[in-house]
C-alpha cells in the first residue's frame, strides 16, 4: 500500500524508502514503527526493491557489453563491404551505447542519407537497394533526408501525368571527389519531371543547360548550351530496326549476307534467331542516321550522349566514373555492364547499370555512334562487350561507312522544336604531344631506394593445381611483406622443356574491377604464348578483385604519399614473385621478361625499371597517363621510363582510345631509350587483336631471350 501511494517515486536507498513511509503520529511511530516495517508485505517490497537496485548495474554492464560486441561486428562487416549486415549491427550498437563516440564515427561508413525533391512536388518515391528483390516506399516529394543502409539504390519518382524518372542514388552523391571515397553523405536527388503528353515512348528526359565535356582525353572547354531533350532509354534493338530495312529509301550500298538491304550480320533481312531484344549491330553511321530520321529523331551529339551517360561526373586517380556512379578498384562491374564478354546482351539488361537519367547500357554492350565529326570520321563512345570497362568514357572515330558487330546506336530529339544544334560541331582533336623530362641518373638512384625491401622467408605454398591440355596452372602463395601473403598463378607449358623462359605478367585494370580474374586474363591475353613454350607467372596484386583491400579502403590521390606507398607495395609484390621464381629449378632465371597490358604498361610503368633481373620488357597498350600527374617523384612513370634498361617492345594500336598515340603513347616512346622496338598497328584500338599481339610477342622474345627449349 505504501508503494502504491506514489508509484513514480524513486528512492536512492532503503533508508530513504523507510523514511518516506507514512507515520500516523509520533507516539504511534515510536511504538509501532519497526513493527510496521516488519510486516510481511513491507518486508517483501523492501526485498524486491533491493534486488532491483542490485540488478540494475549488472543490466547496464551487460547492455554495454552487447553494444560493444555489435560495434565490433559492424566494424568487421564494413571492412568486408557487407554494409547491410553492418547497418543492422550498427543500429543495435547505437541503441545499446547512446552517445558513444565510436558508434558515431562508424555511422558514416554504414549508412547513406537520401532525400528526394521533385518539380512539381507530390510525386511518389520508391527505392530498391542493389541486390534486393523488392522496393520500399519513401513517401511523397519532398522526401526529407532519410537514413538507409549504405548501398546503391535504384530510385523511381512517379506522378500521374508526368514521365516517371528512374536513377541510381550514387550518381547524385560525391563519392568520386578527389579527396577520397566519401561515405555517410547526404544524397540529394532533385528531379524535374516532364509532362507525359507528346513524349516519345521508350525515351528518357534530360534537362538542358550548359554542359562541358569531361570525358578523358577530350579538349578542355568543349561545351554547348543544350535545350531539354529526350534520348532513347535503350539501344535500338533488332526488332525495332527490322521494320526499317524493308522501307523504300533504305541507304543504298549497305546490304546483309544475302545482298539485301540490312545490317551486315543479318540474313535475308532477318536478324539472328532469338535476338529480337538485342541491340542492332553491323550498321554504319549513315544507316543509323537514316533510321533516327525516319522516326523523327536523330543521332545524339557527343555532348548530349555524355550528359545523359554521366552528367559531368568524373573520377580522379585510379577509380572509374561509370553511369551508376564512382567505381573503385576492386569493385565489380560485370554485374552492372557488359564488358569483356562474348557478345551483346539484351538492351534492357543490367537495371542497376542505368545512368543518372535512367538510360540503359551506356557503358558496354555496344559502342554507339554519335552525330559529331571527330578526327577523320564520326564519333563513337561507350565501350562494347569486347572492351575493357575503362573504355566507357573514351571517344573514338570511325569512317561513316564502317560497320561492326560491336557497334550500335540510340536516337535523341529535343523536347521542343528548336534551331539549336545541341553541340553537333566538329570536336577539335587533341593531338599535341607533351614533352616530359625525367630526373637525372643520380636522382634516379635515390628514387630506387624507395623500392628496397628486406629479405625474408618466402614460405611458398601451392594452393591449387589445374591441369589443362596445354599447361599446368599452379596457384602459389608467398610472403611479400611481414603479415601479408601475396599469391599468383604459375603456368608451366607442356610443349617445352625445362628450364623455362618466363613472362612475369601484370594484368590490366580489368583484374581490379572484377571484369576478369587474373587467370582468365592471362589465358585470353597470352595463352597462345604459353602454348608456344614460355611459362607465365601472373601476380595478383593487392587491391585487385581477388585481393581487395576491403570496404573501408580509400583509393589514394596521385600526389599523395599513400599513392607512392601503394606503388612501392606493388613493386615489392612483383619483386618477391621474381624471388620465388629463382627458387625453382625448372625456371631459367637468366631469361625472365616483364609483360604488361595497359595498367602495367601505364600507371605501373615504374615497376619495369626497379628490378634488373628482367631481360626483356613487353608493353601492350602502353602510355603516360597525365591523370596520374602530378605525383611524387618515386611514383612517376615519367621518371622511370628512361631507366627501363632491357630491350623493350611497345605494342600499340594507332586508334587507341585509352592511350592515344599522339598524347600518351608517343610521349612514352620518346622517353624510352634504346634498345627499343615499336609496333604501331593501323586502325587498332587499345588492345591489339590476338593475331597481332601473339606473333609480335613471340618474335620479340625469341630475339631477346632466345628460342624456347622443346
Amino acid at each position: 500500500r505504501a508503494l502504491s501511494l506514489e508509484p513514480e517515486k524513486r528512492f536512492a536507498s532503503i533508508a530513504e524508502f523507510a523514511a518516506a513511509l507514512p507515520r500516523p503520529s509520533v507516539e504511534r511511530a515510536a511504538v509501532s514503527g519497526y513493527r510496521n516495517l516488519l510486516r510481511p508485505p513491507v518486508l517483501a517490497a523492501i526485498a524486491i526493491l533491493a534486488a532491483i537496485l542490485a540488478i540494475v548495474p549488472g543490466m547496464g554492464r551487460r547492455k554495454s557489453e552487447r553494444g560493444q560486441r555489435q560495434l565490433a561486428r559492424a566494424t568487421a562487416l564494413v571492412d568486408s563491404a557487407r554494409y547491410v549486415e553492418a547497418y543492422e549491427a550498427f543500429e543495435k550498437a547505437e541503441q545499446a551505447l547512446p552517445g558513444d563516440s565510436a558508434v558515431a564515427r562508424l555511422g558514416p561508413k554504414v549508412a547513406d542519407i537520401i532525400g528526394v525533391s521533385s518539380e512539381p512536388a507530390g510525386a511518389t518515391v520508391y527505392a530498391r537497394r542493389f541486390g534486393a528483390d523488392d522496393s520500399i516506399a519513401l513517401g511523397e516529394t519532398p522526401v526529407a533526408p532519410r537514413r538507409l543502409p549504405r548501398a546503391d539504390y535504384r530510385v523511381t519518382v512517379a506522378k500521374p501525368g508526368f514521365v516517371s524518372y528512374t536513377t541510381i542514388s550514387a550518381t547524385h552523391g560525391s563519392r568520386s571527389r578527389k579527396n577520397g571515397w566519401r561515405t555517410g553523405e547526404t544524397v540529394t536527388i532533385k528531379v524535374r519531371l516532364a509532362p507525359d503528353s507528346g513524349v516519345p515512348p521508350g525515351m528518357v528526359f534530360v534537362p538542358g543547360g550548359d554542359y562541358t565535356l569531361v570525358g578523358p582525353k577530350m579538349p578542355l572547354g568543349v561545351k554547348a548550351m543544350l535545350d531539354d531533350y529526350f534520348i532513347d532509354a535503350y539501344e535500338v534493338s533488332n526488332e525495332q530496326y527490322r521494320g526499317f530495312v524493308t522501307r523504300a529509301g533504305y541507304p543504298k550500298g549497305f546490304v546483309d549476307r544475302t545482298g539485301m538491304p540490312g545490317p551486315r550480320g543479318w540474313t535475308a533481312q532477318e536478324y539472328p534467331q532469338d535476338r529480337a531484344r538485342y541491340p542492332v549491330t553491323g550498321v554504319s553511321w549513315t544507316e543509323a542516321s537514316a533510321f533516327c530520321a525516319a522516326h523523327g529523331k536523330r543521332l545524339p551529339t557527343i555532348l548530349e550522349w555524355e550528359k545523359a551517360a554521366r552528367n559531368g561526373l568524373v573520377a580522379t586517380g585510379e577509380g572509374l566514373s561509370m553511369p551508376w556512379g564512382y567505381s573503385r578498384p576492386g569493385d565489380a562491374t560485370n554485374v552492372r555492364a557488359n564488358f569483356g564478354g562474348t557478345g551483346p546482351a539484351p538492351v534492357d539488361a543490367y537495371p542497376f547499370g542505368i545512368s543518372t537519367y535512367g538510360a540503359y547500357n551506356m557503358a558496354g554492350n555496344v559502342k554507339e555512334w554519335t552525330a559529331n565529326p571527330l578526327l577523320n570520321g564520326r564519333g563513337v563512345t561507350g565501350g562494347s562487350w569486347e572492351d575493357l570497362a575503362y573504355m566507357y568514357g573514351t571517344y573514338g572515330a570511325h569512317d561513316p561507312g564502317t560497320a561492326s558487330a560491336a557497334l550500335g546506336f540510340r536516337c535523341a530529339r529535343t523536347a521542343k522544336p528548336s534551331s539549336n544544334d545541341q553541340g553537333a560541331f566538329r570536336i577539335p582533336s587533341v593531338d599535341r604531344t607533351p614533352v616530359y623530362t625525367a630526373v637525372g641518373p643520380a636522382e634516379f638512384q635515390g628514387l630506387l631506394a624507395h623500392y628496397r625491401y628486406d629479405p625474408r622467408p618466402l614460405d611458398p605454398q601451392v594452393l591449387q593445381t589445374v591441369d589443362a591440355p596445354d599447361w599446368t596452372r599452379y596457384k602459389i602463395s608467398y610472403v611479400a611483406l611481414d603479415h601479408d601473403t601475396a599469391f599468383g598463378y604459375l603456368y608451366i607449358p607442356k610443349q617445352a622443356t625445362a628450364p623455362y623462359q618466363t613472362m612475369v605478367y601484370l594484368a590490366s585494370t580489368a583484374a581490379f574491377i572484377g571484369l576478369r580474374t587474373v587467370p582468365e586474363e592471362v589465358e585470353w591475353a597470352v595463352g597462345p604464348n604459353i602454348r608456344a613454350g614460355r611459362a607465365v607467372f601472373a601476380i595478383v596484386f593487392k587491391g585487385s578483385a581477388e585481393r581487395a583491400f576491403g570496404g573501408g579502403w580509400e583509393p589514394p590521390a596521385p600526389p599523395s604519399v599513400r599513392f607512392r606507398d601503394l606503388m612501392v607495395l606493388h613493386g615489392t609484390e612483383m619483386r618477391r614473385a621474381v624471388d620465388y621464381l629463382e627458387t625453382r629449378d625448372d625456371i631459367d632465371r637468366r631469361r625472365i621478361a616483364y609483360v604488361a597490358l595497359s595498367w602495367g604498361a601505364g600507371s605501373r610503368l615504374p615497376l619495369a625499371a626497379i628490378d634488373d633481373r628482367f631481360k626483356a620488357v613487353v608493353l601492350i597498350g602502353g602510355g603516360i597517363d597525365e591523370r596520374l600527374q602530378p605525383t611524387l617523384p618515386a611514383a612517376s612513370s615519367i621518371n622511370f621510363a628512361p631507366y627501363i634498361r632491357p630491350p623493350k617492345l611497345l605494342l600499340n594500336g594507332d586508334a587507341d582510345e585509352e592511350h592515344p598515340w599522339p598524347t600518351r603513347a608517343l610521349p612514352l616512346w620518346n622517353l624510352l631509350r634504346e634498345p627499343k622496338q615499336l609496333i604501331l598497328i593501323p586502325g587498332v584500338g587499345h588492345v591489339p587483336a590476338l593475331q597481332d599481339r601473339v606473333p609480335a610477342i613471340n618474335r620479340f622474345l625469341d630475339q631477346t631471350l632466345g628460342p624456347v627449349h622443346r
